[in-house]
């Protein structure tokens, strides 16, 4: 017996296909995925996915848990999430590409764009409403039928303060944008983002689902594989569909849903400057300035900030739905995190700079306990 099994292992070294029934090794967990799992047990999160993006190479893309529990479906790369007020990262990108196409200028006044302002609106730029520095009031998502008639209800509203002396996030200051590209493209919003910028990077998993109540009805378009999205009851111990309505008038601020490998590809797009030229991709975490010179954290749907000794910028949405953060040291390769989940609040939309502590030397460590 002795002398068959060292001829079968000769011959295995010398023709290794001869082990046709050795069973494959299975990749063991790295660090993000012990963390992922151990935060999402303790946090309730069904299913999330992950990016991380160094200078345009795709350091790791991990998908876990399950998209729908309804129906038991497993997180892929190309599952759509949900991503809310997350979309804004996406409109900074579209509005770039108008700037590049000599459509739009960001220090514009927005009567050039668009007609029948009120007197108060006259001196904001296009720059101070994507910087969120234009004294517009916020418009109830529930009451609100288009985008026109949000346009008009908030410019009914007294102004919270003078254009560009302040900045204070409003999502409004979105669908003022939103009314200016359908006037620069021709187009409605959705399909001037398709067409500019979905479309060129193969963001084919990437769409918004046209969510809309009817008296006691609510419809959505179908969006093949997206997750459902829940929250956790914490009385009841168990977990609640938390669908989330974003109507199309308010499309530019949020209700974009998008899979982990298409937000790679953006990530990527901007790193290598594949869609937009240098110049016109700084533009989009460039901090505007209010008009004394005071400098602020918004840049084109993107907002900055200084973490641990880093310079970042970055977007969440949900709460906790979708976590982008950038970081832009300068002199340093751009290394993005992209966390998506499938549960709304319940703990702080921080899990990328979570996961960045094992990309950069030097970040606190933030455990799963620190969630709670």
């Amino acid at each position: 017996m002795k002398t068959l099994l060292q001829i079968f292992g000769f011959l295995t070294a010398l023709f290794p296909g001869l082990n046709t029934y050795a069973a494959p090794a299975k990749p063991r967990p790295d660090s993000v995925d012990v963390f992922m799992r151990r935060t999402m047990a303790a946090q309730h999160i069904p299913g999330a996915a992950v990016a991380v993006i160094k200078n345009g190479k795709v350091l790791k893309l991990g998908t876990y848990g399950l998209a729908s529990l309804t129906w038991k479906q497993p997180v892929t790369p190309q599952t759509p999430f949900q991503m809310a007020s997350a979309t804004k990262p996406l409109t900074g990108t579209l509005l770039a590409v108008l700037v590049q196409e000599g459509k739009l200028k960001l220090d514009e006044r927005i009567g050039t764009y668009l007609d029948s302002i009120p007197a108060a609106w006259q001196s904001i730029t296009v720059r101070e409403l994507a910087a969120h520095q234009s004294g517009i009031k916020l418009v109830p998502l529930a009451t609100t039928r288009n985008n026109g008639h949000a346009l008009r209800t908030a410019a009914a509203l007294p102004m919270a303060y003078e254009p560009g002396t302040k900045d204070f996030y409003v999502s409004t200051d979105y669908a003022v944008l939103q009314a200016i590209i359908s006037r620069v493209t021709g187009l409605s919003f959705e399909k001037a983002l398709r067409q500019k910028v979905l479309l060129p990077l193969k963001m084919r998993n990437t769409a918004f689902n046209h969510s809309q109540d009817n008296d006691v009805m609510r419809s959505a378009s179908i969006l093949p594989g997206a997750a459902e999205v829940y929250s956790w009851s914490k009385p009841d111990q168990r977990y609640l569909i938390s669908d989330m309505r974003f109507p199309d008038w308010y499309y530019a601020a949020g209700g974009l849903y998008s899979s982990i490998e298409d937000l790679a590809n953006w990530t990527i797009a901007l790193d290598k400057n594949t869609l937009l030229k240098p110049e016109n991709t700084s533009l989009l975490w460039t901090a505007n300035r209010l008009r004394n010179q005071t400098p602020t954290h918004f840049g084109l749907g993107w907002i900055t900030e200084e973490y641990q000794g880093h310079h970042l910028v970055g977007h969440s949405g949900g709460p906790a739905l979708a976590d982008v953060v950038r970081f832009m040291d300068k002199d340093k390769e751009p290394l993005t995190i992209i966390v998506l989940t499938n549960t709304r609040g319940g703990f702080p939309p921080f899990l990328a700079k979570a996961v960045a502590h094992y990309f950069v030397p030097g970040l606190p460590q933030d455990r799963a306990e620190n969630y709670k």
